[in-house]
């Protein structure tokens, strides 16, 4: 059974706010998990996100569980496991106004899996025939399977992608030599146009790999429509041409008979011996024509050599040409690859780039000048800049000095709603509000009344600040202040406070939960725990709202809860874990989430889905007692006793 690969091409249309289209391909390099589950290409197409839901976030996360439903049951055979793992991510993804589409094939051995919910259709050009072998139903998971040879295209598309092109173009783009020639023909016919958002399409070419080793597994094929078979003859590439005339080369010298040579010469008996030796007669004509001779010989030994040396030469410029364009290939193959799976499996893409950066040095000491070694340069360079995500601050100015609205501050608790920034100072029983946009600001509460204030929340109209009383809250405007909430006797180690929509969250480490209060018309109403049922905070350290909750634990573990509940919340694409991880920031206005990791002198921005946004690193952070971010503003805003630093945002 042949072990056959596919050098594949793609086109992809332009996403929208709610529409979204992407290629996935995954060529294992793990020898067992190709060996079992084969090479996976998928082409996907998803419609209707919720609001404030991305459609690339949420497309993201559709690739991610398909290839994990995929590669992560191996106890089913090939065609099950493909078939059960688009039918599960169709289910988990479809419905409530959204409409998910997914076209995917395995390639294990000399065999084509395929399985399509949605409208998608798949080709196959064989020779000079074309031939459709599967078409999606739209309203359930078709499959099929079958042989394939080498120097098949295949083309997977989502149904707006044959709906969008006459067929007659198809056929005449299929015409081209290769996948890359057939996607370059078919770009303009989806290029610029209007709603192609929901358009794409894998085309790939059959093509030979070396052995995997081992016999692959047997399947029942129930073989999809076919041309006739017929011979297929290969040319041979301009690579095998150039390495079978090398290793037909061999440099070959002439022999030389010395004694047929020493024949042109004259020669002497000696009459007490009787040898012979060569005679050399002296007359002055004899030695030019001898002089001429040795010339001659000279120049034609020195020809000879030339001619064996720049021989050598060629030959070992042609074994450099050839040993480039083998090192390019590996290259650009680690390079694609890689920047394919940035967003599914940077761990991955971050191990084939830097691949790739090492097989690109062995290319830049082969010496030769390409401007094609330059161009790959700067896009792998970009790669491992796109990888990496990581910015780092040339400088982090200080956005104001506390001791400019009360001398001898030092603040230790920030809390930010809209751009009104409260700062709350415990050593010196001070809370300030400040206006970020003016960058003004005054003292809202001092001295006794406020005396003991370890925690404070903003909603923007009132400032909570936790007292030994209870909890007070501080007009921002009237700069009244009242005892709302008194101190409970059932309260254990209260270490975090959140406001929102005018309910007051409290942490309480010490009895491991979160207690909460409503809004009344006299104040607050009596206290209720927050979990519907009982919930696991050892080791959490701080927590935000944006209507869910989420908490930070001081191993770096975020968990989500919304309504009393838990919810999955799993970090993706993070190349360095958490380390001394102690605040968090989100609210109702971000689209992300932040984590201050002192431990690696660090903020991390996440997706709220989990995905890996971006880094910022500075030394300074070890030293910082609390942040608050405003996307709005563009900025990470750092408290360091009595100063505020600040982040730009790109």
């Amino acid at each position: 059974m042949k072990n056959l690969t596919a050098r594949v091409a793609k086109l992809v249309g332009t996403p929208t706010s709610s529409s979204w289209s992407q290629i996935h391909t995954f060529f294992p390099d793990d020898l067992e998990k190709r060996h079992k589950r084969g090479i996976l290409l998928a082409v996907l197409s998803f419609s209707g996100a919720g609001e404030g839901v991305e459609a690339m976030a949420f497309g993201r996360e559709i690739l991610s569980r398909l290839h994990e439903e995929y590669y992560g049951k191996e106890e089913v055979s090939v065609m099950n496991g493909l078939v059960q793992a688009v039918e599960k991510v169709s289910q988990e993804f479809s419905g409530d106004g959204r409409r998910l589409e997914i076209t995917a094939g395995v390639i294990l051995g000399d065999i084509f899996y395929l399985a399509i919910f949605g409208p998608g259709q798949v080709w196959v050009k064989r020779e000079n025939t074309i031939q459709k072998v599967l078409v999606g139903s739209g309203e359930k998971t078709e499959n099929a399977s079958g042989f394939i040879k080498t120097q098949d295209i295949i083309i997977l598309g989502t149904g707006s992608f044959f709906d969008l092109l006459p067929q007659g173009v198809l056929r005449a783009a299929l015409d081209g030599d290769g996948p890359e020639q057939i996607a370059e023909t078919l770009a303009p016919e989806v290029v610029g146009r209007e709603q192609t958002a929901m358009v794409a399409s894998l085309i790939g070419r059959i093509e030979e790999e070396l052995p995997i080793g081992g016999e692959l597994p047997k399947e029942e094929i129930q073989e999809f429509p076919q041309p006739e078979e017929s011979l297929v003859v290969s040319k041979p590439s301009y690579g095998e041409k150039l390495r079978e005339f090398l290793r037909g080369m061999r440099v070959k010298l002439p022999s030389i008979d010395l004694k047929k040579f020493s024949s042109y010469f004259p020669r002497r008996r000696n009459a007490v011996s009787g040898e012979e030796s060569i005679y050399l007669r002296r007359s002055e004509k004899e030695v030019k024509t001898r002089k001429t001779i040795f010339t001659v010989a000279l120049i034609l030994v020195f020809l000879l050599i030339s001619s064996v040396i720049f021989g050598g030469r060629k030959k070992e410029d042609s074994g450099k040409q050839v040993q480039y364009s083998q090192l390019l290939a590996e290259v650009n193959s680690r390079l694609e690859e890689g920047q394919s799976l940035i967003s599914l499996n940077p761990a991955r893409a971050k191990e084939l780039l830097l691949e790739a950066k090492e097989k690109f040095k062995q290319l830049e000491g082969l010496k030769i000048q390409n401007s094609q070694t330059e161009d790959l340069g700067k896009k792998l360079e970009e790669g491992l800049e796109l990888l990496s995500k990581e910015q780092v601050p040339t400088e982090v100015p200080i956005y104001l000095d506390l001791n400019l609205i009360k001398e001898n501050t030092r603040g230790n608790k920030l809390s930010l709603h809209d751009n009104f920034l409260v700062v709350l100072d415990s050593t010196d029983n001070r809370v300030l509000g400040i206006n970020l946009e003016k960058k003004s600001g005054e003292i809202l509460a001092g001295g006794d009344v406020v005396a003991g204030a370890t925690l404070t929340a903003n909603d923007g109209d009132w400032v909570y600040v936790l007292v030994k009383e209870g909890i007070k809250k501080i007009g921002t405007k009237s700069k009244n202040i009242q005892l709302v909430i008194k101190s409970d006797p059932e309260w254990g180690r209260i270490i975090a406070l959140g406001s929102f929509s005018g309910n007051l969250y409290l942490l309480d480490a010490g009895k491991g939960t979160i207690w909460y209060y409503r809004p009344t018309g006299a104040g607050f109403s009596q206290k209720q725990k927050w979990f519907k049922q009982p919930a696991d905070i050892t080791g959490v350290t701080d927590m935000k709202i944006d209507g869910s909750i989420w908490l930070l634990r001081d191993d770096g573990k975020i968990q989500k809860f919304s309504y009393g509940a838990p919810l999955d919340y799993i970090v993706r694409g993070l190349d360095q874990a958490l380390s001394g991880s102690t605040l968090i920031y989100v609210d109702e206005e971000t689209k992300n989430m932040y984590i201050l990791d002192k431990g690696n002198k660090r903020t991390v921005i996440l997706g709220k889905s989990g995905e890996y946004v971006s880094q910022y690193r500075w030394g300074g952070l070890a030293s910082i007692s609390d942040f608050a971010v405003s996307e709005k503003l563009k900025k990470i805003f750092l408290l360091q006793e009595n100063k505020i630093f600040t982040i730009d945002l790109k």
